[in-house]
């Protein structure tokens, strides 16, 4: 429906997901929830990551953890999480005499017993996983067995979710259990911007009304979607010091040096001297800038200017002959040097552009 009316409000998309599609996912997710393992909750994720993947038109090797903090929407498994802790809770708050309290005492003596495969070891071993325990469940910072205070169900969920939110945050950026990759370790260091109590803060452009374009030319360089050597260079397996900008040849083509010190955007940069009136950087101050509608018309003009020169390139080099084009790259890994690039046989080079063009699920190194 709403590709149909070309619908983008990121806000509202993400709205609309929670209450029609995943509360339809969800559908008894307290009771078959346990049994799902992280591959499992991977692929059910995979309908939220491809929804704002669209909403910026990132490509599908990006992590699923930074697609999500663009909208800072949680993991489906937390959603998952919510539910049937609340669920627990309104079991135990159940009388005695009743059959559903009947059955998790039955349940729970079973898993005392050693039984792997009932729902309460399951649950507790999900639990587990998470950094909790089945004794001592979401709300932390709360106790509900305090006589003077009364909560109503809505808000005993809503407090689990935030809880369970700054679990996973704590274990995804701020404490991470294993060590990033290279676009996690960047996102987190120049993009990803977090709250003092623990919750990833969404970017200032999911909340702007920007156009389809903007909204992507600002995505797509947050997420690492575009094509900066930085990126190319990546899945060649050029070392990331010696791939270097092929307009300026100056120095790596990072994101910094492509939004703040490239050479070749300098005209361009100065019709946009807003963005950089406390300085050519650092990057994260340029991303957060506070209109970010002027943001986004500067990076698509850059983005179209580099295009620009590229297609010129294209266009007065015989066919198939981009060896000059790529001399620095040839150099830095010792294949030839800068005065023999022009003997490059252009059959050798096409056969390794195509032999190391990246896939769409290449994964990065």
């Amino acid at each position: 429906m709403c590709s149909q009316v070309q619908f983008q409000e990121p806000r509202t998309k993400l709205w609309l997901f929670d209450t029609l599609v995943a509360s339809t996912m969800l559908y008894g997710v307290q009771v078959w929830g346990p049994s799902i393992g992280q591959d499992g909750w991977k692929v059910m994720e995979r309908p939220l990551v491809s929804m704002i993947s669209r909403l910026i038109r990132a490509k599908a090797s990006v992590p699923h953890d930074i697609i999500r903090a663009e909208l800072a929407a949680p993991p489906i498994e937390i959603e998952a999480l919510t539910r049937a802790v609340s669920f627990v809770h309104s079991l135990w708050d159940t009388t005695r005499d009743r059959y559903t309290r009947l059955a998790l005492e039955s349940s729970k003596q079973l898993a005392l017993q050693g039984d792997t495969s009932c729902w309460f070891a399951q649950v507790t071993s999900w639990f587990q996983t998470h950094g909790f325990t089945m004794d001592r469940p979401p709300p932390f910072q709360y106790s509900l067995q305090t006589p003077l205070m009364y909560l109503m169900r809505v808000e005993i969920t809503r407090l689990i979710r935030q809880d369970l939110i700054q679990l996973d945050t704590r274990r995804t950026w701020i404490e991470p259990t294993q060590e990033l990759g290279t676009k996690m370790a960047f996102y987190r260091e120049h993009l990803l911007h977090l709250t003092t109590d623990g919750f990833v803060t969404r970017p200032s452009y999911m909340d702007t009304h920007l156009s389809h374009a903007l909204r992507c030319a600002i995505g797509q360089l947050r997420t690492s979607s575009h094509q900066l050597e930085i990126e190319t260079g990546r899945f060649r397996g050029v070392p990331a010091d010696s791939r270097i900008c092929r307009l300026c040849h100056l120095e790596p083509e990072t994101e910094l040096h492509y939004i703040c010190h490239c050479t070749v955007y300098y005209e361009i940069r100065g019709r946009f001297h807003c963005l950089f009136r406390e300085g050519f950087g650092p990057l994260s101050r340029v991303m957060s800038f506070e209109d970010q509608r002027c943001l986004g018309l500067y990076l698509l003009e850059v983005h179209r200017h580099r295009d620009t020169i590229e297609e010129s390139w294209r266009e007065t080099v015989p066919e198939g002959d981009y060896g000059f084009l790529y001399t620095r790259h040839w150099a830095a890994r010792g294949g030839v040097s800068r005065a023999s690039s022009t003997e490059l046989c252009p059959h050798s080079y096409s056969h390794y552009r195509h032999s190391h063009r990246p896939s769409s699920g290449a994964r990065e190194i």
